[in-house]
């Protein structure tokens, strides 16, 4: 079972494309079907979209789904558990710390010697990197492999990493460095004759892959890759460009490349480094540490949520000009790619803080949230030459109305700025829109769920006339009546919060409550289980799996149904009982299964040596376990997710028996 949970969980082709910053975009396009699915204790394969990179037995053009045929699938399966069943292994832990000690002392003392003396204890692998850095600038990293194993190669790696360092560096500069070291278990032959097949079965961010040409061996280690950004495939070209003569080898396939007499390895490794200046060596899992499913409960979540909001709030432009927040953040070099946020992302994170700063009440936090949030908006009015009018478009124009909608209408009435901004976005809002013909043509139906939600927030937070209860309804159920229950998460969460919003308008309890149950239970059918996966892959536990994205592993998208799924715990419509009885006790298991991996995502200080900027990373939600790259919206659904989950615990609290006379009600 573990082999068959190690191959489903490396199908990928990493890093992940960050093609998703908008939140309109659809999150699951075809009819989900999850990796696998307990019967009993047996997992049981279900088909091509688990498989969506083999080229074969399976295309795109077979309906195999879940009766593909099992001795296709067995074939694969066997095929990696093949490679697998040898000794991939890398050295034992106790080994692992003499060769970090060793490896420290030469790279503190900027002196390697000349060759190992008897009784060094290290152990004989056949590829090792030692990678150098001081304050968040990488100082050097250098690899050194071989097909015999020997514990030279270690040496090799850490000469090459002492040479490559600043010669000028201080000695109180050398006390500080943070050096880590990473050792491969054995070189295993691995066939592959496209790139994507170069790809399939290596687990981003713990296996590496290594080249050999006339009979030099060059190796791309799994903390490289992390710290870069990039995967196997990019490794390789790299690779490729070390060892060959022909500058054209770098653009042949790896069926070519083994043509022309190259051999391509893949291996495990084990990663240990220190965290920070003067602390002790630790184990590195995927680029930090994993977190446990114990550590989740109230305290935990609630400094989850300060984080994130102190990472916003610290995303602010620096300058004089009315940009509002910055961009994405490239972990490699602590830049901000694109320099400023679009308007949907610094609308989600402004709406994000209001609503933190409301559960945050009366915390200091809350007012400089408030204030924050507020100075964002304001500048998304104030537009710069190179900047995108947030009225241009509905999507922008419909995020932008709902986060004024959650600063409420006295909040917008006592700034000229916003009340100007608002007037803008909605006439934009409300020409995509007609009771009578339905949404604008031309207009994305995943758009529907976010303008639907910012329609009805409108109406209801706001005071807009445009629209009245009964026309507002049809705006909701028009965006049910054309969308399927796998693609329902695509609408989430602004859909789910304008359903609930619309009860309060209309006065009719929520008709789409079976809807919207479904959804619920179609995102926990994907989600991973601690039990269901092996060992290595414990740090993708409550991950939930989006069959039809880039990435079969799951990424920060899954925020997006959650942050709507933390509302319904909170909701007796969706979820009946108590802390202690009926459905709340199940669905808060998976909820903070669900936490547990957004904790995972979060920069903090064990994974901080993989950023440029560690200070300026803290908090911010990563695209996925193997790309560091933090965007704004990936932290605001975070933020929005902490938010509900904290609320619905208070909330399913006061369904406690004797709450209320315990609390004088």
């Amino acid at each position: 079972m573990a082999k068959v949970c190690i191959f489903l969980s490396s199908l990928c082709l990493y890093p992940v494309s960050r093609a998703l910053i908008n939140p309109i975009q659809v999150v699951c396009q075809t009819p989900i079907r999850p990796i696998w699915r307990r019967r009993g204790a047996d997992p049981v394969l279900l088909g091509r979209s688990a498989l969506r990179f083999v080229t074969t037995p399976w295309r795109r053009g077979n309906t195999g789904g879940a009766s593909a045929p099992h001795a296709a699938v067995l074939a694969l399966v066997l095929a990696v558990a093949g490679a697998h069943a040898q000794d991939l292994a890398p050295p034992a832990p106790d080994a692992v710390y003499r060769t970090f000690d060793a490896v420290e002392t030469w790279v503190r003392s900027g002196d390697v010697p000349g060759g190992l003396p008897e009784g060094a204890g290290l152990p004989s692998v056949q590829a090792a990197s030692v990678a150098v850095s001081l304050d968040g600038r990488r100082l050097a990293r250098h690899s050194a492999a071989s097909l015999d194993a020997d514990p030279e190669v270690i040496r090799r790696a850490a000469l090459g990493a002492v040479r490559h360092m600043d010669p000028t560096l201080t000695v109180a500069d050398r006390a500080r460095v943070l050096v880590s070291v990473e050792l491969a278990g054995a070189l295993v032959p691995y066939h592959a004759d496209s790139v994507q097949d170069l790809a399939l079965g290596l687990s981003p961010g713990l296996e590496g892959v290594a080249i050999e040409h006339n009979g030099r061996v060059e190796a791309a280690f799994p903390g490289a890759m992390l710290s870069r950004g990039i995967g196997a495939a990019i490794s390789a070209v790299g690779l490729v460009n070390a060892l060959g003569t022909d500058a054209q080898d770098a653009l042949a396939t790896p069926k070519q490349l083994r043509e022309r007499g190259y051999t391509i390895y893949r291996f495990k490794s084990v990663h240990l480094g220190q965290p920070s200046a003067g602390a002790g060596a630790v184990f590195i899992h995927r680029g930090g540490r994993a977190i446990d499913g114990d550590e989740i409960n109230a305290r935990t979540i609630a400094a989850m949520g300060d984080a994130m909001a102190e990472y916003l709030m610290n995303l602010r432009w620096p300058g004089v000009e009315a940009y509002g927040l910055l961009g994405a953040q490239d972990p490699t070099t602590g830049r901000y790619d694109p320099p400023f946020a679009n308007p949907v992302e610094q609308a989600v994170a402004a709406l994000a803080l209001l609503r933190y700063a409301d559960v945050r009440d009366p915390d200091p936090r809350s007012s400089a949230a408030r204030l924050a949030a507020v100075g964002v908006l304001e500048k998304l009015g104030d537009v710069e030459e190179d900047e995108l009018k947030p009225w241009n478009t509905p999507h922008n124009a419909a995020a932008v109305v709902l986060a004024l909608a959650e600063l409420g209408a006295d909040g917008v009435s006592q700034s000229p700025k916003l009340v100007e901004l608002l007037d803008q976005c909605r006439a934009t809002l409300n020409s995509s829109y007609d009771p009578a013909s339905g949404y604008a043509d031309g207009l994305p139906q995943p758009a529907w769920g976010l303008i639907a939600g910012a329609l009805v927030a409108d109406h209801a937070r706001l005071g807009s006339g445009a629209f009245n209860a009964d026309e507002l309804d049809r705006a909701v159920r028009l965006v049910y009546r054309d969308t399927g229950p796998s693609y329902l998460v695509g609408q989430m969460p602004w859909l789910g919060w304008a359903e609930l919003e619309l009860e309060g308008i209309t006065g009719r309890r929520t008709p789409a409550a079976p809807a919207l149950r479904a959804m619920r239970r179609l995102t926990w059918d994907h989600q991973l289980r601690t039990d269901d996966l092996a060992h290595e892959d414990r740090d993708l536990a409550g991950g939930v799996v989006f069959t039809s994205a880039a990435s079969p592993l799951p990424t920060w998208n899954l925020t997006r149904p959650l942050a709507f799924i933390a509302t319904m715990v909170g909701e007796e419509a969706f979820t009946r009982g108590s802390p202690v009885s009926g459905e709340v006790p199940g669905e808060l298991v998976r909820l903070l299964a669900s936490l547990r991996f957004v904790r995972q995502l979060m920069a903090d200080d064990s994974n901080a040596h993989m950023f440029a900027r560690p200070g300026r990373s803290v908090g911010g939600v990563r695209a996925a376990l193997w790309d560091q790259t933090i965007t704004p919206e990936a932290t605001a659904m975070g933020l929005l997710t902490v938010c509900e989950t904290l609320e619905s615990m208070e909330a399913v609290a006061e369904r406690m028996p004797g709450a209320a006379d315990a609390s004088g009600g």
